[in-house]
């Protein structure tokens, strides 16, 4: 989330800075040092503290450092995103990119992004020691109970993990959808306006089909071809009345989680980690496979999608005519940069808001599903306890606790009491269905009014 709104602030505007009366008092090197120095600084504490942690981890066992540690590693990759973004828009560091090295395709973006990304990179150097004190706790448990253990990942096998399973998927996309953008207005310059704009919309049509590929084999995913596994997903996909996704296994270290990717039906994935089906019993994978296929027929990735866009927009412009009023109608790169700035700022909590919900969706639809197999109307208390019992497993062997909250999924045991409560509900009337319709509603309304007044913006008076 901190990437997507670092790239944000460094796409928009131009790379012209949010200060320009700072900025010009700020000579390029400085502001370079500035940059750098802010990412190398953050990674420091998180060292110091994430040390002194798992110190305490070795000589007293206390899982609750555990869960500061892994706090502070949150902590510090939000710092070091939100602070890049923050200096670039106020230095303005792709235009001085720019002006350095040209307007090459990707090659200026990438510069500015590099401090962020390798500061990242650091963080999760640092944060992979607690991940392999977790890993051999739960090591140790599982030869003490006669279980099938593998090894313990090293920390360069983590971090490697991380790039390919959380930095490549944010900037890819991203990276594809602006070379695009720029190989068009560069290649289609004797093009009118609407020519470049169906070009462009070619473009991420073609984005949306080829980018879940190009992903998946970046994180190192194998097909399931074949089995129950697969049988299963079959069968839930058609009772779920949705395109069966091509099921893959992902190799997580033990790791027990699941993911949907792919917007378009024909180019879907199913990705189940090798933990998911060695440690989950089938009435769990079930629910986790239920849960998946809710966020595909509730089609929430696109639902997110249009959410941040209608808010962002939204937000930014309503923020500009404020700006605009309170300067006496004057537009700075100041006021733009604060427009944006609050569109940027709202879009992040209504994201987190919209995609809480949508996680107990996939929940109760999970629930539903696990019903309808049964022939049922009614989701029964072993609908509501398969899934709760998968969302407890999450947590005994990822080593996450129960309260331990997440911006986007919020905490497992929120969502196990919403599940608990679904039993004896009838799944045609669900009130977490009501409410996913409400901001269904409410983002289609907020996009006709945006796309009203941008459209009245561009005419002249």
């Amino acid at each position: 989330l901190g990437l997507l709104l670092l790239m944000i602030v460094v796409l928009v505007d131009g790379g012209r800075s949010f200060a320009p009366n700072l900025a010009l008092r700020v000579p390029d090197l400085a502001a370079w040092g500035l940059m750098i120095g802010w990412v190398c600084m953050v990674c420091a504490v998180a060292a110091r503290r994430t040390g002194s942690l798992v110190a305490r981890v070795d000589r007293h066992g206390d899982r609750r450092a555990v869960a500061r540690a892994r706090a502070a590693s949150r902590r510090a990759e939000l710092l070091v995103t939100i602070g890049s973004a923050s200096l670039a828009a106020v230095f303005g560091m792709l235009g001085r990119t720019r002006e350095a090295l040209g307007d090459a395709v990707l090659i200026d973006e990438a510069v500015v992004l590099l401090p962020a990304a390798l500061g990242l990179v650091a963080v999760w150097w640092i944060d992979a020691e607690t991940e392999r004190r977790v890993a051999l706790a739960g090591w140790q448990s599982r030869l003490v109970q006669g279980a099938p253990v593998g090894g313990v990942a090293t920390r360069e096998a983590i971090v490697v993990d991380r790039v390919r399973t959380t930095l490549v998927p944010t900037l890819l996309p991203v990276a594809m959808v602006v070379g695009i953008g720029e190989m068009v207005s560069i290649g289609a310059l004797g093009l009118g306006p609407s020519a470049r704009a169906w070009l462009q919309l070619a473009g991420l049509v073609a984005v949306a089909g080829v980018l879940p590929s190009v992903l998946v084999r970046v994180m190192g995913v194998v097909p399931l071809d074949g089995g129950s596994v697969r049988e299963r997903v079959g069968e839930m996909s058609e009772a779920a009345g949705v395109r069966p996704p091509r099921a893959v296994l992902w190799p997580a270290g033990g790791a027990v989680n699941a993911a949907v990717l792919g917007l378009l039906p024909r180019f879907r994935y199913l990705l189940m980690t090798d933990g998911l089906l060695e440690r989950l019993d089938a009435p769990q994978v079930d629910a986790v496979i239920g849960h998946e296929l809710g966020h595909i027929r509730c089609g929430h990735l696109a639902w997110l999608v249009g959410v941040c866009a209608v808010t962002l927009t939204g937000c930014s412009t309503l923020a500009g005519l404020a700006w605009a009023i309170l300067a006496g109608g004057e537009q700075t790169s100041t006021t733009t940069g604060a427009s944006i700035g609050v569109g940027a700022a709202a879009t992040v909590l209504v994201f987190g808001w919209v995609s809480r919900r949508f996680e107990r969706q996939a929940d109760a639809f999970a629930a539903a599903l696990l019903a309808r197999l049964r022939g049922s109307e009614r989701i029964g208390r072993e609908d509501t306890d398969a899934m709760a019992s998968a969302l407890r497993s999450v947590s005994r062997v990822n080593g996450v606790r129960l309260h331990a909250w997440t911006f986007r999924h919020g905490s497992l045991a929120w969502r196990i009491r919403h599940v608990r409560a679904l039993s004896g509900e009838r799944m045609s009337s669900l009130s977490i269905d009501r409410v996913a319709r409400r901001i269904q509603r409410a983002t289609v309304v907020g996009g006709a009014v945006v796309a009203g007044v941008v459209l009245a913006a561009s005419f002249p008076p």
